[in-house]
């Protein structure tokens, strides 16, 4: 597989049921670099076939594609079940919203069936290619075109390979077993999962972690606020959360197909494991992808690649990135006025609604945008300079380093990348709902890289973005000085009158023992002058916390148990006896 940093060009074909989600994936396979889109077939799904292609015509017209990308219309009904369309979540048109795509002025092929379409473009692409690369399939439907390109040309499954959207390891969002995509077509799916082309399946147990949130919808909208086409996209988002909102009980929408596609631009930030997967086509659980995650079945062979967690942060990287190009080429903006080059880009600042709190309040001050001036653009060589710094830059106490957005840096340092491909940087996904806060379950290098403050600086000159995250050197333990990140920690509390009442906390490296020790005898309504603070590792009164100790160098471990040691009523204070845990009798 392929990954996001490789150049060489890779040819996909699209096969989907646009639906407010799949017309995500097309723009986010449209505009990507390094791929080609060969051509798109329709199916019926989340409408029926009629409007699931005409839905696909306007989305490449709105994008600037119209005409120029062929639509063939596949399959209007299962292979051998009735059909089965979506109108509560997608509406009447199967892309509902309150400022629809532009109907387009071109037409899908209709002289030949689609399989004779699909099957002539891949073997014409995968022959030009002399045979190297073989031509990627994602499927965003049920997979019914699919299971009659194989049984009509089964010659083309040595030419390709499949990441498709759909199944589930665990719930079904259709029935209990099944999900929409499979359960449309469940006997097209076995074919599929049974042909043994190299399939991917991103299923909803993965789907279901890319939400659209408030937060996400606001950084789309701050591509381009002056954009229709940006609105648009707004707009249908907003559609796609209300009918979740009204079907499913649930504030934000999964936006399920983008995954197939973002699996193949950077699979990196998936992770994925191979097992076996059988379709059931039959009786109460039909649909159902039966995953044997433990492998139970040792003789069947392990025939699918199921994604089974991703980077959510990473994948609406790509996703803005894709649709910030999307606007520049958009019939909505024929001038390209709004957005002629990234400098011309909106980027949230610090107190944008980026960083706000999930019901879209912003807690901090409102501020308004000024057009975002950039410097020029980086070569390859002053980026290399830059990395090379950042390495040999000494920790000096007082000053600032700026933790940035590990996906972006990677991106950033393999040089090639223009601008317009990076976007700006963006490190809301670092902070918590205060916009102050950095999130607790952040690893260096894998959320975060670390940069100088005037390295950071040069770079957001350069590329825009934000939110600005200053964080200082201090001190740390055996004279190594450390960036003190402020991230918090977990730590468990109990009173000494109360040892079956714990309760969950947090601290700060960077805070005194004296500050945790007021802050959580307030949560117990304590006094702080009559509380002693213990290390109660094991329930031991291990150690005596030294109330001018910073956290950070009282080998405190995460969730460990502190103990509130409250005076006696006589004054005195109270005799936990300690655990002895020597091994031998010798040292009891």
């Amino acid at each position: 597989m392929q990954n996001i940093y490789n150049q060489e060009l890779r040819y996909i074909w699209l096969d989907c049921d646009p639906g407010h989600d799949d017309a995500f994936m097309i723009m986010l396979a449209t505009h990507t670099p390094g791929f080609k889109v060969l051509g798109i077939s329709t199916v019926a799904g989340n409408q029926t076939v009629d409007k699931t292609t005409d839905n696909a015509l306007r989305v490449l017209e709105s994008i600037g594609l119209g005409g120029k990308i062929d639509v063939v219309k596949g399959a209007a009904v299962p292979l051998v079940r009735a059909s089965m369309i979506c109108p509560e979540i997608h509406g009447e048109s199967g892309l509902d919203c309150i400022t629809p795509l532009p109907h387009s002025k071109h037409s899908a092929i209709t002289d030949k069936p689609a399989v004779q379409v699909m099957y002539e473009r891949i073997k014409s692409c995968y022959h030009e290619q002399t045979k190297q690369q073989k031509v990627t399939i994602v499927a965003t439907g049920c997979l019914t075109n699919i299971a009659l390109l194989f049984s009509v040309y089964p010659q083309v499954k040595s030419m390709v390979d499949i990441s498709i959207l759909g199944g589930a390891i665990n719930m079904g969002n259709m029935t209990p077993a099944a999900e929409f995509n499979i359960l449309i077509d469940p006997e097209a799916a076995h074919i599929v999962f049974e042909s043994g082309v190299q399939l991917t399946m991103v299923p909803l147990d993965v789907s279901h972690k890319a939400l659209v949130t408030d937060q996400v919808v606001e950084q789309i909208r701050y591509i381009d606020k002056e954009s229709r086409f940006i609105e648009t996209c707004v707009n249908l988002l907003q559609f796609f959360k209300s009918t979740y909102r009204d079907l499913f009980n649930m504030p934000d929408a999964p936006l399920h197909d983008p995954l197939a596609m973002a699996y193949l631009i950077n699979p990196n930030i998936f992770t994925v494991q191979q097992m076996r997967v059988d379709i059931e086509t039959q009786g109460h659980c039909v649909g159902r992808t039966v995953c044997d995650v433990y492998n139970f079945e040792k003789k069947k062979p392990k025939n699918i690649h199921v994604a089974t967690d991703v980077f959510v942060p990473a994948f609406w990287n790509l996703l803005v990135s894709a649709l910030t190009r999307c606007n520049k080429s958009s019939c909505f903006n024929p001038s390209s006025s709004s957005s002629s080059s990234v400098g011309d880009i909106q980027t949230p600042p610090t107190n944008s609604p980026i960083n706000s709190s999930s019901n879209g309040t912003n807690t901090q001050r409102d501020v308004v945008l000024e057009p975002v001036v950039l410097e020029p653009e980086l070569t390859s060589q002053e980026i290399q300079e830059l990395k090379t710094k950042i390495i040999r830059t000494s920790l000096i106490i007082g000053e600032r380093w700026c933790p940035v957005n590990a996906i972006w840096y990677y991106k950033w340092a393999q040089t090639y990348y223009t601008r317009d491909d990076l976007g700006p940087i963006d490190n809301s996904m670092l902070l918590q709902a205060d916009g102050e806060t950095m999130k607790a379950d952040l690893m260096s290098s894998k959320h975060y890289i670390l940069v100088p403050e005037i390295i950071y600086k040069k770079l957001k000159a350069v590329y825009g973005g934000g939110p600005d995250i200053y964080r200082k050197v201090i001190k740390g333990r055996f004279e190594s000085n450390f960036v003190d990140l402020k991230i918090p920690f977990p730590l468990q509390f109990v009173r000494s009158t109360d040892l079956t009442k714990v309760i969950d906390g947090y601290a700060l490296s960077s805070e005194t023992i004296a500050s945790l020790k007021d802050r959580y005898c307030n949560v117990f309504g304590l006094v702080p002058s009559e509380v002693k603070i213990w290390d109660f590792y094991k329930n031991n009164k291990y150690h005596e916390l030294k109330p001018l100790e910073y956290v950070g160098n009282s080998n405190l471990l995460d969730n460990q148990l502190i103990l509130l040691e409250e005076k006696n009523a006589d004054g005195t204070w109270p005799v936990i006896q300690r655990q002895n845990y020597a091994t031998s009798s010798k040292l009891k």
